[in-house]
């Protein structure tokens, strides 16, 4: 069930683009072979906090890696993949 809201919270904010970047709660990921691609805005966010909730969609619910990158519109681009 977590993992169905999680879903479908990311999609609903992804659908809002440039939008959701003004929101500080601002995440959106996909998730596709094992990788994980997706922003976050820092003001909602952090990298801890991101690696606690996307972990939970890895088969083994863990992470082998995560990096992330600061964009110019001020959010976070992120790459993890699971174990």
């Amino acid at each position: 069930m977590y993992k169905a809201l999680s879903l479908m919270a990311c999609l609903a904010l992804a659908a809002c683009g440039d939008v959701a970047s003004k929101d500080s709660g601002a995440f959106s990921f996909n998730f596709k072979d094992g990788q994980m691609n997706g922003t976050y805005n820092p003001e909602g966010w952090d990298a801890d906090k991101i690696q606690k909730f996307i972990q939970v969609d890895c088969p083994s619910e863990k992470l082998t890696t995560y990096n992330e990158t600061p964009q110019t519109n001020g959010l976070f681009a992120f790459v993890a993949n699971c174990a």
